[in-house]
């Protein structure tokens, strides 16, 4: 299987130049686009035509048979009676059609998308790329008021939030779907301070599951200050607070109130760029059938450094790292569930990472999200032209302790046996920028699994199996984008 997923990575390599693109996000922020304006008797237009094309190659995928996402914070079991398949294959395209009108102090913005996909969606199966699809929605709509220097605004509907790098809210531009918020958001710059709050609808107040009561939904609020002291260092602090209330639209959300305190150190100066992020979550967690509820205490840190040299090829050094708790506490009171079954209520440290860019730091394979894992990771590339890049990438994971591992798109993978190495991962990335409005690139991720990483496989599911060797993806990328 490797020789054929090899040979497979080289036609992807040959054809990259002709035809490929992997227009991600940036580990250090998504880029920002100059905005294109055409004047028309005193009303300024922003047009926006966007077109993207993706196709993914897994074999043996460690999430393979998991049929839905899930909450970081469920204390359910991970198990499914799915039989593993060797390959799957995913292919989705996107298209976005925008327009921006600007008349003095507003703007009022409407993009609408369309996203459908083909693959593997057989006997309940589903990828950990892909949401329920077709999607024919608003991907932004809202009016925006500010001053004539932007230094504040005021925005309301529904847009694009990303705080600092992304790791705890952001964009996911590699998901099909993209990730935007119903929200009121205010920004405010006063010399090298940067202030912002949000208020965002997840889910809207209505009927809880099988009666006619009514229940408050799911808000995300956040507050974030940034201070920029010099390009090399620079210091953000953010606070989130995430209410979850039924009706619960999907498995992502559980019912419980999470505080989420966050400090990010950054800078960026001839040539080195880093982020440093770490974060602490309290709160309380709702158990199924019970009334008490689970305390959280969680914490997480990650961070990132690159180094451009002068050499020929400008070629890049990156370092990243990344630790975040989870499992929780055997004490704890012992409650009895109305079906008759006990729950211990011990203190959960699951970090959940809210919001975050399902790919921009931990790659586009998705092996592992920013919760229950301890990561380290080296990387080089090279540009021998502005408009081309390759990248070689290795990383170590492993877990925090026993607990749950998540995909980046929070599919889960099994209970980790504590803490543990699960695998190790290496990867080639490509990208190019023929002309400023086509991105295009490809990718192959390899990831060798540990006996721990096998266990959990195996573990998770209910009849006998063997868990593979090495999990494998390789994708093909293309996005239009006009003006």
């Amino acid at each position: 299987m490797v020789g054929r997923l090899s040979t497979v990575t080289a036609i992807i390599a040959v054809l990259g130049f002709a035809q490929t693109a992997h227009a991600e996000d940036s580990p250090f922020g998504p880029e920002q686009r100059e905005i294109v304006a055409y004047d028309v008797d005193g009303w300024e237009l922003r047009p926006l035509v966007e077109a993207r094309v993706r196709g993914e190659y897994h074999v043996f995928p460690m999430h393979d048979g998991m049929f839905q996402q899930r909450s970081v914070l469920s204390s359910e079991p991970i198990s499914t009676s799915i039989d593993t398949v060797d390959d799957q294959i995913l292919i989705w395209e996107r298209v976005r059609l925008g327009l921006g009108v600007k008349k003095g102090p507003v703007t009022a913005q409407v993009t609408l998308q369309d996203v459908r996909s083909v693959g593997n969606d057989m006997r309940g199966r589903r990828l950990a790329g892909q949401p329920d699809l077709p999607v024919t929605a608003p991907y932004e709509a809202y009016i925006d008021v500010a001053t004539d220097d932007r230094s504040v605004f005021f925005r309301l509907g529904r847009q694009e939030i990303v705080i600092g790098d992304g790791r705890l809210v952001g964009r996911s531009d590699d998901f099909p779907t993209g990730t935007t918020l119903d929200a009121a958001r205010i920004f405010g710059k006063i010399d090298d301070f940067d202030l912002q709050a949000f208020a965002a609808m997840l889910v809207p107040p209505g009927e809880k599951e099988g009666s006619s009561d009514f229940a408050a939904g799911s808000q995300l609020y956040g507050l974030d200050g940034t201070w920029h002291i010099e390009p090399f260092f620079g210091v953000e602090l953010t606070g989130l607070a995430r209410l979850v209330r039924e009706p619960l639209v999907n498995d992502l959300l559980t019912p419980s109130d999470v505080f989420v305190a966050a400090v990010r150190l950054f800078g960026d100066y001839r040539g080195v760029r880093y982020s440093v992020t770490g974060a602490f979550e309290g709160g309380r967690i709702a158990e199924r059938g019970v009334e008490d509820t689970r305390t959280l205490i969680a914490g997480g840190v990650a961070g990132r450094v690159e180094w451009e040299t002068a050499l020929p090829w400008h070629f890049t050094f990156g370092a990243q790292g990344a630790y975040a708790s989870g499992g929780q506490d055997d004490g704890g009171e012992v409650v009895t569930r109305a079906d008759g079954t006990q729950v211990s209520l011990g203190t959960s440290h699951a970090f959940d990472p809210i919001l975050p860019d399902t790919t921009a730091h931990f790659g586009p394979a998705g092996f592992y999200a920013w919760t229950n894992i301890i990561e380290g990771g080296l990387d080089v590339a090279a540009r021998p032209i502005d408009e081309l890049l390759f990248r070689l990438s290795y990383r170590v994971l492993g877990s925090a302790e026993e607990g749950n591992w998540f995909t980046s798109s929070l599919f889960p993978v099994g209970t980790t046996p504590g803490t543990s190495l699960l695998g190790n991962i290496a990867a080639f990335d490509f990208r190019a920028r023929p002309w400023p409005w086509l991105d295009l690139g490809a990718g192959y991720w390899i990831m060798v699994n540990t006996d721990a990483a096998k266990e959990t496989f195996e573990n998770a599911r209910t009849f006998p199996v063997e868990a593979p060797d090495f999990s494998e993806m390789a994708f093909l990328d293309a996005r239009l984008r006009l003006p």
